[in-house]
């Protein structure tokens, strides 16, 4: 379940840096249109001014946070499995030496 949560977590990442990243080069595109009116090369500019802006002060650090979360939780799930079972095995022993002793005395 944890993998998924991870997985899930590492596409949405990717999925904004994407889509953020297509939308500036849509607005480039649009800009380097000759076929544009004065007003409209204004509205595109503007345009191309927000999505820049939000993609450094918005769009890079969500996508920064979404990684790094999917890749913690992807990758601290098999450590605390591990050490979940040493700790079992650890109580496992602690208490098989006891009983053992009781057994031959």
């Amino acid at each position: 379940m944890t993998a998924i949560v991870g997985v899930l977590l590492l596409v949405i990442g990717v999925s904004l840096l994407g889509y953020s990243i297509s939308t500036i080069q849509e607005s480039e595109h649009l800009l380097t249109s000759t076929e544009l009116s004065l007003e409209e090369l204004w509205h595109y500019e503007d345009l191309f001014r927000w999505w820049r802006n939000a993609y450094v002060t918005l769009f890079l650090p969500l996508t920064a946070v979404f990684m790094a979360l999917g890749e913690i939780v992807l990758f601290s799930q098999p450590i605390l499995t591990m050490l979940r079972r040493k700790s079992v095995l650890d109580i496992f022993s602690e208490n098989l030496e006891p009983a053992s002793d009781e057994n031959y005395e």
